[in-house]
């Protein structure tokens, strides 16, 4: 395969569909991610030109099978501090501030609020949660309000959290399927939506 076809996500087409008496009814199919590189996959997470709620939440509830909760937060924490091109105008430096470094910085900071309310047990283990308060103190130099939120929600999480979601998981995650096409020294990842459809 060509460069251009191996950087590119693995996505399927999916078409929900439901019955109705005798009628087969079928809602418009979209692209769903499927596989993709560990790179691939955070490139997806914290776009900055669109959000995928249901991908995030997907991402966030098996992100244990390919990564640790530590290489998470690292990756997340990489993608907040992209910094701004030195060869830009100050036109262009606008442009990209106000275009990809803002809207990258939130949707980290709003993936960290995601992961905390769905895997707050992840955050028992002390050096998570020490490099999660490195974060936050990060944050609150460009973004203070949104970090503001993320230590309240921490806050939240070690006091009043129940402690059955705080438990840890017991077994290992299953081993990866890695595709042929990919060359060696690349990892994959294979994640799966399945949609349904209230009738």
């Amino acid at each position: 395969p060509s460069e251009s076809e191996a950087e590119k996500l693995i996505t399927e087409e999916r078409k929900p569909s439901f019955k109705m008496g005798m009628q087969q009814w079928s809602a418009k199919g979209t692209a769903v991610v499927i596989g993709g590189t560990i790179k691939q996959l955070m490139d997806k997470l914290v776009h900055h030109r669109s959000i995928d709620a249901e991908f995030v939440d997907v991402f966030l509830l098996t992100f244990h099978s390919f990564m640790t909760p530590m290489q998470l937060m690292k990756a997340l924490i990489e993608r907040y501090s992209i910094s701004m091109p030195d060869e830009l105008t100050a036109e262009e430096k606008e442009g990209f501030k106000n275009g990809v470094l803002i809207p990258v910085r939130l949707r980290v900071i709003q993936a960290m609020r995601s992961w905390l309310n769905k895997s707050c047990n992840d955050f028992k283990d002390e050096q998570l949660t020490a490099k999660l308060k490195a974060f936050i103190s990060l944050a609150q130099k460009f973004m203070p309000a949104s970090a503001k939120g993320l230590q309240c929600l921490l806050s939240d999480n070690q006091t009043d959290g129940p402690e059955h979601l705080r438990e840890k998981p017991k077994t290992k995650p299953p081993p990866s399927i890695v595709p042929s096409f990919l060359t060696s020294g690349e990892e994959f990842v294979s994640t799966a939506i399945v949609y349904t459809v209230d009738a």
